[in-house]
């Protein structure tokens, strides 16, 4: 499949989000995405999906970990039983209120404003840079917050057959999420100073990618 071209960016479809829409429609998913409610094939999916991005991470004991979009904690609650010492954002208040339970620090903002203090051994950004309105600043916001030696992990749907029926789904409902290639992936990262580590894909429809940012003295000329 020929991967289209949206706002002359190569490797991306789909958009514009509407963040009001979005935020009413995660606001109104909060009570189903707690961590005790999901069952079936979204256990099975996400089970996945963090599983592959925990063996990217590499996240352990002590690490200073990012969960950017961190919804109902599900990613979260695993980075704490490993030991890991835990920032999680995300924009619905819904979402936040459940995550100042489990993570050491728990914020209430959204990605596109994302400009924390210090850095981060991991950044964890799973499944949300689908649903961002500006995906190419966010993903440079994101790069901006991993430490020298830190790890980016990042899940998104891809552009491909499995993808666009994803997409389908979405805009059924009234959004329209992006949908990205590897190439851009890693093109926005390098932008950033980060070099690719890995990939997997977990799902049909993901990509789970990590990219590193080397430490001084192993600067990538």
């Amino acid at each position: 499949m020929t991967t289209p071209t949206t706002n002359d960016s190569p490797g991306i479809f789909g958009g514009p989000v509407d963040a009001g829409r979005l935020l009413a429609y995660w606001d109104g998913m909060a009570a189903s995405y707690k961590p005790g409610a999901k069952t079936g094939l979204v256990r099975f999916s996400s089970g996945r999906q963090h599983a592959a991005a925990l063996r990217l991470s590499g996240a352990g004991k002590g690490d200073r970990v990012l969960d950017a979009g961190a919804g109902c904690g599900l990613l979260t609650r695993k980075l704490v039983r490993r030991g890991c010492n835990v920032t999680a954002l995300d924009a619905s208040p819904a979402m936040v209120e459940g995550l100042r339970e489990m993570a050491a620090s728990a914020i209430h903002g959204r990605l596109e404003e994302l400009d924390l203090e210090g850095r981060f051994d991991q950044v964890m950004a799973i499944g949300v840079l689908n649903f961002v309105t500006d995906p190419a600043d966010v993903m440079r916001r994101l790069c901006r917050h991993v430490a020298p030696g830190g790890v980016l992990v990042l899940q998104v749907t891809e552009w491909s057959a499995f993808g666009f029926g994803y997409w389908l789904n979405y805009a059924a409902r009234g959004l329209r999420p992006y949908l990205f290639s590897r190439a851009w992936l890693t093109r926005l990262a390098a932008s950033e100073g980060l070099v690719p580590m890995g990939h997997e894909r977990p799902l049909p429809h993901d990509l789970t990618i990590g990219f590193r940012r080397p430490t001084e003295g192993n600067q990538i000329s």
